[in-house]
């Protein structure tokens, strides 16, 4: 558990690992506080971790930042986490950076985001257990990213959260956008394959009244159904896609689309 500011930069032929030399896994690497703003972690590797109890804190991710800032983590592989729930989780911060990394094999959820600010940029999420991304009351910019074979969401959004997605490819989950209470995320330029169900928007929580609301733009769907689900307050919008067959039948007044096309 770190309370200062900590720079763990190798390079691409010498990476820093906190590996588990055993078969149990070791508990949890933590950045806290504000003194730890500032801090970088590059070319390191992390796998085989859990969480914990420590120092009178409870941390539910392998790797969690707490109540911190201005946070870079590039060129990092994050993986095979045990006993508890989240890869990563991010709480309380903001100017928290995720770029050029893979995050996979996680146990539950690869990155929860609660109450925080985030960027991810060029990064690989494979094989998470629940959800790849899970952003809770947070605002997340996501990038130039992939996101491969999750057991539900492969983005998670809700309480009020703000996602903008732009060239980022979901395959092979169960739900490759859900947005809930009060959400808004907007898509741009992006590709949804082989995914059970598309988007699906609704209202769960009565303690946040606005609707949620999904709006995709210049994307390819491109599925055995297309499953588009607005439900509640909610509110799905596509426009100007392709879709690899018909899809006038996902129309309602709940789901607009407007301007797409089927793929010759």
């Amino acid at each position: 558990v770190f309370k200062n500011q900590v720079q763990s930069i190798g390079n691409k032929d010498n990476k820093i690992n906190f590996l588990k030399s055993e078969k149990d896994p070791w508990g949890v690497v933590a950045l806290v506080g504000k003194e730890t703003k500032g801090s970088i972690f590059e070319h390191t590797n992390l796998s085989g971790g859990s969480g914990g109890y420590f120092g009178g804190y409870e941390f539910t991710g392998m790797f969690s930042i707490h109540s911190s800032e201005d946070i870079n983590l590039s060129n990092v592989s994050i993986s095979n986490n045990a006993k508890y729930d989240d890869l990563i989780h991010i709480l309380y911060s903001s100017g928290i950076k995720l770029s050029d990394s893979i995050i996979f094999d996680a146990k539950m959820d690869a990155i929860d985001i609660d109450i925080s600010e985030m960027e991810i940029n060029n990064c690989k999420f494979d094989n998470s257990g629940n959800d790849a991304i899970d952003a809770m009351t947070s605002k997340v910019k996501i990038l130039n990213s992939y996101i491969n074979k999750t057991g539900d969401k492969g983005l998670s959004a809700g309480e009020n959260s703000e996602v903008s997605v732009t060239n980022l490819t979901f395959d092979k989950t169960e739900i490759a956008i859900q947005s809930k209470d009060g959400t808004y995320i907007s898509v741009n330029n992006s590709k949804f394959l082989n995914n059970k169900i598309q988007l699906d928007a609704y209202h769960k929580n009565w303690r946040y009244g606005n609707r949620a609301k999904i709006e995709v733009k210049d994307s390819l769907f491109e599925s055995d159904n297309n499953l588009i689900k607005a439900e509640d307050k909610s509110e799905i919008m596509v426009s100007n896609s392709y879709f690899n067959k018909s899809f006038l039948h996902l129309k309602s007044n709940k789901i607009n689309l407007e301007d797409n096309y089927v793929l010759d």
